[in-house]
């Protein structure tokens, strides 16, 4: 019983990686303009969180 419940969450965790890693590809894709730009003004975009913000500020570098 605990092996089937440890690949199961095994399973889980490799979706979810996926789909973030997705997501994150996406986001590059959609703000690669915004990420130049920052890269640009050395500002680190490899953190996750860089993305995170400029989705949350619709693409806005200024806040």
């Amino acid at each position: 019983f605990l092996q089937n419940v440890e690949e199961r969450d095994h399973d889980v965790n490799a979706d979810s990686r996926a789909c973030r890693r997705e997501r994150r590809e996406e986001l590059k894709s959609k703000y690669a303009t915004q990420l130049a730009a920052l890269t640009q003004a050395g500002i680190n975009v490899d953190c996750p969180c860089t993305l995170w913000q400029l989705e949350k500020n619709q693409g806005d570098v200024n806040k």
